[in-house]
């Protein structure tokens, strides 16, 4: 990976991955995300979007081409079903393994903003919450961990409208605040909930970018991402 001079982009230049030398998943692959706007990346099943997360989180490497992040910036990833990931037997003990203070400050304050008050749900098993209240919550502790570029596969499956919408507010909230916040995602209401920019990801490589406004009323982007 390549460090940025700019503090508001990543980048994908000419990027190729393949679990298996004959079996390419992205080819040539580049694309551009800035900050202060939420990019929803979307496509058919199995086209590599997560692998694409994964691979800009370092979690993979690439097998040619080059991931470029801002300087100093470690990336955070949100991956599927987080809520899997609780390792305590309460909500405020799952708060006290996060590293700093700064980093609890911080999911305690997503917490208000998901409307999950501390003081009501400190004692109970996060398992025992409701499944968008486990889903904001796991998502909350990871994101604390503090990450100028967060990248978040399917956050909104499952969710009910409610949650969808409180979502949806913290991550516009989150980029106007300077974080590059980039959602892999089949969710249409959590797209017409927040605008974007979405990036279609087809056939190992991006085959479309625009304004979320003009994929949501464009019928053959829809088709092309498998949206509908």
């Amino acid at each position: 990976m390549t460090a940025l001079d700019s503090a508001t982009h990543v980048r994908f230049d000419d990027v190729s991955f393949a679990y298996q030398d004959d079996n390419s998943v992205l080819t040539h692959c580049s694309a551009e995300f800035a900050a202060g706007v939420v990019h929803y990346v979307v496509g058919p099943s199995g086209c590599g979007k997560s692998t694409l997360g994964l691979l800009l989180c370092g979690v993979m490497s690439h097998k040619s081409g080059n991931v470029k992040l801002p300087k100093d910036a470690s990336p955070t990833m949100v991956l599927q079903f987080p809520e899997n990931l609780f390792l305590t037997d309460s909500v405020e003990e799952e708060l006290a393994l996060l590293p700093d203070a700064q980093a609890e400050e911080k999911a305690l304050s997503m917490l208000a903003d998901f409307d999950l008050h501390f003081v009501d749900i400190a004692r109970k098993s996060p398992h025992r919450l409701s499944f968008g209240q486990r889903r904001l919550f796991a998502i909350a502790l990871q994101v604390s961990l503090g990450s100028k570029v967060i990248v978040l596969d399917e956050p909104s499956l499952g969710l009910d409208e409610v949650h969808v919408h409180q979502l949806a507010n913290w991550l516009g909230s989150a980029s106007k605040k300077g974080t590059c916040s980039i959602v892999i995602t089949h969710d249409l209401d959590l797209i017409a909930e927040l605008s974007g920019e979405v990036h279609i990801l087809g056939h190992g490589s991006f085959q479309w970018h625009g304004p979320s406004t003009e994929f949501l009323k464009n019928r053959d982007m829809l088709l092309l991402a498998a949206a509908q």
